[in-house]
């Protein structure tokens, strides 16, 4: 978690508690992991675009989306901030059925792969050694590299990302990681970019999702949360490497053949290409589109 994600939940958590002991509606219990796009519930709360709609909305942390997942399973929240490569993991595992119900942002830029002096394309990465943050979104984000030379994941070795402060000594030939990490190496000498998250846009999707069920038993309560958060998308400030979604653009999205269709095929092909799934790809049916009914503002 980076220290700005970090101030962002201490603030939520914060504004959460001076609300407590007020009567009310129950609060929707949301899930979150770390990710830059939490930072939009800190900010309809700062806001009162929940209290605007009558709807309280907490979040309780947890340590990876792995963890956040486990906890949607066992019904310990209604919904979880995550993302496509998450979900499609979830529907692999679960006996019910995981639906995105609304779009949060996307990496533009936010993940960098670097590589050593001498490797100067992404085709020479065949049998080189790839460090990452193995398990998360970043998965995604080599493959859609990869997939620019035709090179399949397999084809490569696989390391796992180590400190910041030791990246440069690395035992590896390149490196997936955030872009504000990639600029310290960048300044330096023997590493070159060849490749980042805005060449493949809108794939790389934080997203909100929960059990199709549960998302019929709360829906109205849901409708309000994402109301909210579309008006904290259209406030928050631009940040680099990431482009926050407003209601306005859920429709690209969730539409018959959107963008959140082709994210999630993506991420499909990513895990089964290392033998990850066994499943038929979730596909339309990991969407629930109860956004579209959503007049925009």
């Amino acid at each position: 978690m980076t220290p700005m994600t970090r101030c962002f939940v201490v603030i939520l958590l914060m504004l959460q508690l001076a609300g407590c002991g007020k009567s009310g509606p129950p609060p929707l219990l949301i899930g979150v992991s770390g990710s830059s796009s939490d930072a939009l519930f800190a900010l309809a709360e700062q806001h009162q675009f929940f209290a605007q709609e009558h709807q309280p909305v907490q979040t309780r942390l947890y340590a990876t989306p792995a963890e956040a997942a486990q906890a949607l399973a066992k019904g310990e929240v209604d919904a979880i901030n995550s993302n496509v490569l998450e979900t499609v993991k979830l529907f692999e595992q679960a006996s019910w059925q995981p639906k995105i119900f609304w779009a949060m942002s996307y990496s533009n830029g936010g993940q960098v792969l670097l590589a050593r002096s001498g490797i100067n394309n992404v085709a020479a990465l065949a049998g080189k050694r790839v460090a990452y943050r193995q398990g998360t979104l970043d998965v995604l984000a080599l493959y859609l590299a990869l997939q620019q030379a035709k090179l399949p994941l397999a084809q490569i070795q696989h390391l796992p990302l180590p400190p910041a402060a030791s990246l440069a000594d690395a035992g590896s030939d390149a490196l997936l990681l955030p872009a504000t990490q990639a600029e310290t190496l960048l300044a330096g000498q023997g590493w070159s970019k060849l490749y980042d998250s805005s060449q493949s846009p809108e794939v790389l999707l934080d997203v909100l999702l929960a059990n199709e069920t549960h998302i019929r038993k709360r829906g109205l309560d849901l409708d309000k949360m994402m109301r909210a958060l579309g008006r904290a998308a259209r406030l928050a400030a631009p940040q680099a490497g990431q482009v926050w979604l407003d209601r306005a653009q859920q429709n690209l999205y969730f539409a018959a053949g959107g963008r959140l269709a082709e994210a999630l095929y993506h991420a499909d092909a990513a895990l089964r290409s290392s033998s990850q799934l066994s499943k038929p790809a979730c596909g339309r049916l990991c969407i629930d589109n109860r956004v579209m009914e959503l007049p925009s503002e």
